[in-house]
C-alpha cells in the first residue's frame, strides 16, 4: 500500500487483473475546517458514502489495484467534472472557468455548497486560491493515478474495468434495490460486465437494480483509453441494509465485490 496525504493506492505495479476499484467519496480524515463551516463536521457527515471502502477489502486482499480518498467529499468532489463549480461560493462570483451545472446549482458540484438537511455548508465565499489548493492538491493527483492504473490494466489486459464503489442512502420506489449497478445506460459497459455483476450480487441475496437512481459519474471520463476496450461500472449500496441488521450482510457484500473482480478477471484473461 502506498500513501498519498489524501488517498491510498493498493496493488502491484504490474496489475494481477484488469480490474481497477475507486472509492472517490469514502474519506473521513477532516481537515480543521471549524473557521469556514456553519456547523460542526458531524452534521455534514451525510455527504460520506460511509463504509464504501470496506467494500473493497477483500477484493485488495486478493491483489485487485485500487485508489481509495482518505480526503472527505466535503473537501472536494471526486466524482465530478473539475469546473463543476457554483461561482456564487467563490469570491469574486465570476463564472470564469465554471461550467454551473445543475448538480452545482443544486448545492453538490466539485465543493459541495448546501445539504438539504442542514442548509448552506460554507460560512463564507472560498477564495480562488483555496478552491485551486484543492483541485491541485487532491482531484488532479487523485485522477492521474487513477488513469494510470486503468492504462496498466489495459496494456496487459487489453481491457480496464473501474468499478467504482458507492453508498447511498435508502431509496423509495426503485423496487427498493440494496445494490444499483450504473452503466451510464450501457453506454460505459457492456452487456455482459453490468449482467455479470448483477448475476454476482443477486446469487448473494441481493436486490439488485441498473441505473435507477444512479447511472454513474465523472470518473469514467477520467481515462484517455479507447472507449471500444475500457469499461466502467458503478455499484451503489445501501448502507442502512447492509451495516445494520443481519450480522452476515457486511461479510456477503465484502465477499461478493471480490468474487466479481475475481470472475471479470477470469472472463477477460480467457479472451
Amino acid at each position: 500500500m502506498n500513501r498519498s496525504n489524501s488517498f491510498e493506492i493498493f496493488g502491484p505495479a504490474t496489475p494481477l487483473s484488469p480490474v481497477v476499484v475507486s472509492v472517490p467519496h469514502a474519506g473521513r480524515d477532516y481537515p480543521d475546517l471549524a473557521e469556514l463551516l456553519r456547523h460542526p463536521v458531524e452534521r455534514l457527515r451525510a455527504l460520506e458514502d460511509r463504509y464504501a471502502d470496506r467494500l473493497a477489502e477483500r477484493a485488495i486482499a486478493g491483489g485487485v489495484n485500487a485508489i481509495v480518498s482518505k480526503l472527505p467529499r466535503l473537501c472536494i468532489d471526486l466524482n465530478r467534472a473539475e469546473g463543476d463549480l457554483d461561482p456564487a461560493m467563490v469570491e469574486g462570483r465570476s463564472a470564469a472557468g465554471y461550467m454551473i451545472t445543475p448538480r452545482a446549482r443544486g448545492g453538490l458540484g466539485l465543493i459541495p455548497r448546501r445539504l438539504n438537511e442542514v442548509g448552506d455548508i460554507w460560512r463564507v465565499a472560498l477564495s480562488r486560491e483555496e478552491v485551486r489548493q484543492r483541485v491541485e492538491g487532491h482531484y488532479r493527483p487523485y485522477h492521474t493515478v487513477l488513469r494510470a492504473m486503468l492504462a496498466a490494466a489495459q496494456a496487459r489486459f487489453g481491457v480496464a474495468i473501474l468499478l467504482d464503489l458507492h453508498s447511498m442512502p435508502p431509496l423509495a420506489g426503485f423496487g427498493k434495490p440494496t445494490i444499483v449497478v450504473g452503466d451510464r445506460f450501457g453506454r460505459t459497459a457492456s452487456p455482459h460486465v453490468s449482467g455479470l455483476a448483477e448475476t454476482v450480487f443477486t446469487d448473494a441475496g441481493f436486490s439488485v437494480g441498473r441505473n435507477a437512481p444512479y447511472a454513474g459519474g465523472i470518473s469514467y471520463r477520467t481515462t484517455p483509453i479507447a472507449p471500444a476496450i475500457f469499461r466502467h461500472c458503478r455499484l451503489r449500496s445501501i448502507a442502512p441494509s447492509i451495516w445494520t441488521g443481519h450480522s452476515t450482510r457486511p461479510a456477503l457484500a465484502f465477499s461478493a465485490c471480490k468474487w466479481l473482480s475475481r470472475r471479470w478477471s477470469m472472463a477477460w484473461q480467457r479472451g
